[in-house]
């Protein structure tokens, strides 16, 4: 099975038995807003997980969550009015957003597929990369948002810069 960065460096992704293609763009550049949705993050770590209650007050799932971050900043993350995981990665797909993952920085996100369910690119979780190896994420299994090691990067199918400077 190919690491993540393999997939990356393939600018193919292969998942399932069916092979995507993902344009990475070279010219996207990190900058400040990247590191002002990190910031925005770890400013929300501990708020509780709630599929259910994903868009009320107090509460996220892991795409609310980095939609949430994101509209902060004057970024709206949706593709046919919809902020679901999937949504976010065709928005970051269709706009020529796509970064490689060794080309990852603050603020990026990180989409996740765990298993085949008929989504965009199949992906089920999304996280904001917060650097040196970090994600900040809606955590479905730890019950809240997390600061936590970059993980299973062999799900990993897309990363993004949800954002041009």
């Amino acid at each position: 099975m190919q690491t993540a960065e393999e997939y990356a460096a393939n600018l193919h992704l292969f998942l399932f038995d069916t092979v995507y293609l993902v344009e990475i763009n070279p010219d996207l550049i990190p900058g400040e807003t990247g590191n002002k949705a990190v910031d925005l993050t770890l400013t929300k770590l501990g708020t509780p997980y709630s599929q259910e209650k994903r868009n009320q007050e107090g509460y996220f799932d892991c795409s609310s969550f980095t939609y949430w971050v994101y509209s902060q900043l004057g970024v709206i993350l949706q593709h046919g009015g919809s902020n679901t995981a999937a949504s976010q990665g065709r928005y970051i797909t269709e706009n020529n957003l796509a970064v490689s993952y060794g080309s990852l920085a603050p603020g990026d996100l990180v989409f996740y597929s765990f298993g085949v369910n008929n989504r965009y690119l199949n992906i089920d979780h999304v996280a904001i990369y917060a650097g040196d190896g970090y994600v900040v994420d809606a955590s479905s299994s730890k019950k809240k948002v997390v600061y936590r090691p970059i993980y299973s990067t062999g799900n990993i199918v897309l990363c993004g810069r949800p954002y041009t400077e």
